[in-house]
């Protein structure tokens, strides 16, 4: 110890002496009267200006300096020194330090509200045990031999307790915020504005998926340290679940089942949470037509994780339906998003003995559920529904719809529609048809077949173009919303041709022309007309027979005699050439008189 400014101007100094006392306590504050002396008074000479004082052990000590004069008076004056190469900070093991911000339920691992406010909390965490229980950091009390001017009141340990929570002087809070980047804010060490609130509320700029480390160091009075840090992650957003629905095959967005069985169903959905990743996901199948949910099964599944990144989760999850699906977490490392569910009777979890099947005609619900890591949760249920029967056939029809039904036609584009076609429990969801030259049969009929021939459409009306004339069919299967198919239906057909149809031998009954001879512009055939209109041919056409007869181009206009077996009537042209002039160039029929004709044809339509 040091010490100077001491003077006597009347009688003049005469000698120093001191004497060390371990403070005691009484629980409140320390003393000498608590404690005891562990050096007795010692004079030091008037020379000198320091001297080395030994302490016995860590402790609380106080100095009692005296300065005598020569007339025997004195004074003295009081140093406390705080003694502690042992010093050290703990902490309580049934204390913690947590970010309250954060959710119970989570232990304190997560924030899941939208804030940037953030509360760290040590309550009763940090201690200095020795300090504490011989509490040397409260107040000394003043002795009767040193007046209060003399006392001391400087330094850093004074007779006035030291602003403590357990020994510890101050705390010190910093944090670094992080995202799959690295830090995107932070705060060095800061020392809180009241050490005796053992919390410190933090401004921070984060958002969802991101992590915080908070640091926290306790400071004793002299400068002994302890850190501790706290990380939490923040997450506000409940996992997201879509495209809940059966399947089959690839067929995707099934409502409605084929069978009774629900062991015979496929359930397919997608669910995450970028942020967090998954902890736990369920499903579950029941029906309420009482009110009460009656429940038909239920199941506890993974939430497809534990891959470290989206390599090992591609590898993972490559082989399972429809592939890998993966997103890869800020922190919790890469899911696979995708789940396909194919119920099973099962003891615990899967269907319930007796309860594994269903009602033709009944709905029934399925519900999933996936909680985070953040302990959020989303429910999403879908209702199907049982159809076991197939559509009700229709009526399809070759042509335009609201026009007469087409047989025969030029075009090539050829067009059809139907109606007709229904499902009392589902409804028809699409139609499946094609067009051929002969009726399709049902065994071609069927889902994903990659037949060319076959095509779906929510229309009821098709076209199509064919390369060729012929006759063509267009069959139409309807499939309800449990794609069962009805029987197919097919039109009677309409033929392509470029044909244009011909008309003979056109008869009016009662009428009369100027006969003859006539012959076609080939001169191929040679035909005695008579007053009656009709014709037979000759045979042995002779020179005067062509010389004679009459050239025109509607010969096959002119009605002809038939044998019985349908062959021409023929006569001898030698015999009735000579005796015959060629008929007039125009062979129209005459009427005599009448109000109403009657009409006979031949059509040609090869």
């Amino acid at each position: 110890m040091t010490w100077d400014g001491w003077t006597d101007a009347l009688a003049g100094l005469l000698r120093y002496e001191y004497e060390v006392y371990e403070l005691g306590h009484d629980g409140s504050t320390l003393g000498e009267n608590q404690g005891k002396m562990v050096k007795s008074p010692t004079t030091i000479e008037l020379t000198a200006t320091s001297a080395s004082v030994s302490l016995p052990n860590p402790g609380m000590f106080a100095i009692h300096f005296t300065a005598y004069d020569k007339a025997g008076n004195h004074k003295t004056s009081r140093k406390v020194i705080l003694y502690d190469d042992q010093s050290v900070i703990t902490q309580k093991p049934n204390k913690v330090t947590r970010v309250v911000t954060a959710s119970s339920e989570t232990s304190y691992v997560w924030v899941v509200q939208d804030t940037g406010t953030i509360v760290v909390r040590w309550t009763d965490r940090f201690i200095n045990v020795r300090h504490e229980n011989n509490r040397w950091l409260n107040k000394v009390n003043s002795h009767i031999a040193v007046e209060d001017k003399y006392d001391d009141h400087y330094g850093e340990r004074q007779i006035s307790e030291i602003n403590n929570v357990h020994a510890i002087v101050d705390f010190k809070v910093a944090y670094i915020v992080y995202d799959s980047n690295g830090a995107q804010d932070s705060q060095a060490l800061k020392s809180v504005s009241d050490i005796h609130d053992q919390a410190q509320t933090l401004s921070v700029i984060w958002v969802d998926g991101n992590k915080l480390v908070a640091t926290v160091k306790a400071i004793d009075v002299l400068g002994k340290t302890l850190e501790e840090e706290v990380t939490v992650y923040r997450d506000a957003t409940p996992p997201v679940i879509e495209d809940l629905w059966l399947t089959r095959g690839d067929r995707l967005n099934v409502s409605v089942h084929r069978l009774e069985d629900f062991a015979e169903m496929t359930v397919e959905w997608i669910v995450y949470d970028y942020h967090s990743g998954l902890d736990r996901i369920s499903w579950r199948l029941y029906d309420n037509y009482t009110g009460t949910e009656l429940l038909h099964g239920h199941e506890d599944i993974p939430a497809q994780g534990e891959a470290a990144n989206e390599a090992e989760c591609q590898s993972k999850y490559g082989s399972y339906a429809r592939g890998a699906n993966c997103y890869v977490t800020p922190f919790w490392g890469a899911y696979h998003k995708h789940f396909q569910v194919k119920p099973a009777i099962k003891v615990q979890g899967g269907l319930k003995v007796g309860m594994d099947k269903g009602v033709h005609d009944s709905d029934y619900y399925l519900e999933v559920s996936a909680t985070s890591k953040a302990e959020l949760t989303t429910i999403l249920s879908k209702k199907i529904t049982i159809d076991t029967s197939p559509p009700h056939p229709g009526m399809v029809k070759d042509g335009v719809r609201g026009t007469e039904e087409v047989d025969f036609q030029q075009s090539k584009t050829l067009t059809a529609h139907w109606d007709g076609f229904f499902d009392r429990e589902s409804g028809v969801l699409f139609y499946q048809y094609g067009f051929n030259t002969s009726p399709i049969p049902a065994s071609a009929f069927a889902l994903d077949t990659g037949n060319s021939m076959l095509h779906e459409t929510y229309s009821v009306h098709a076209t199509h173009t064919v390369t060729s004339e012929g006759t063509y069919y267009i069959c139409v299967v309807a499939y309800n919303r449990a794609l069962e198919p009805s029987e197919p239906v097919c039109s009677d057909g309409v033929t392509v041709t470029t044909v244009v149809p011909s008309v003979q031998e056109v008869d009016i009954e009662g009428a009369t022309v100027i006969g003859g001879l006539v012959t076609d512009e080939n001169k191929s055939n040679v035909w005695i007309v008579t007053k009656n209109k009709y014709r037979r041919l000759i045979r042995n056409v002779t020179a005067d027979c062509l010389t004679k007869a009459t050239v025109i181009n509607t010969t096959d206009l002119l009605p002809a005699e038939h044998k019985a077996d349908g062959s021409f009537v023929e006569v001898n042209g030698s015999v009735f050439c000579p005796n015959s002039t060629g008929a007039p160039s125009s062979l129209s029929p005459v009427l005599s008189k009448s109000s109403m004709a009657s009409v006979q044809t031949i059509t040609d339509m090869t």
